[in-house]
């Protein structure tokens, strides 16, 4: 079990938050596939299929969060952690100290080119 962090931050805001309990080492490869989505719309939905399509997480473990909500399927209540520090890209809402195995933080700026 490893526990592993993927945020996307735009503009120099926490925008979505990916949290896996289990397979926290495919962070790398969670982090590349979503980079492929940027420029686009985001939606939680289809950060969570990115997510569950390679394995990181599992359904009692994966909670993909964004500024309104989060997207968890398991049957556990979320501990009020993950709301509290979701601004805090690398901070670990499943421990109460914020410690992860495995972290990626996508930075990404939105060019305006008027």
């Amino acid at each position: 079990m490893t526990n592993g962090v993927v945020s996307i931050v735009i503009d120099g805001e926490v925008q979505f938050k990916l949290v896996a309990g289990c397979n926290g080492f495919r962070t790398d490869v969670l982090a590349r596939d979503l980079m492929h989505l940027l420029g686009g719309p985001l939606l939680r939905s289809d950060l969570y299929t990115a997510a569950k399509d390679i394995g990181f997480g599992c359904k009692d473990c994966l909670v993909v969060q964004d500024r309104d909500g989060d997207l968890y399927l398991g049957d556990e209540d979320l501990s009020p952690l993950y709301r509290l520090h979701f601004r805090e890209p690398e901070f670990n809402p499943r421990w109460e100290c914020g410690l992860v195995a495995e972290i990626r933080v996508i930075e990404h700026q939105v060019l305006d080119v008027r």
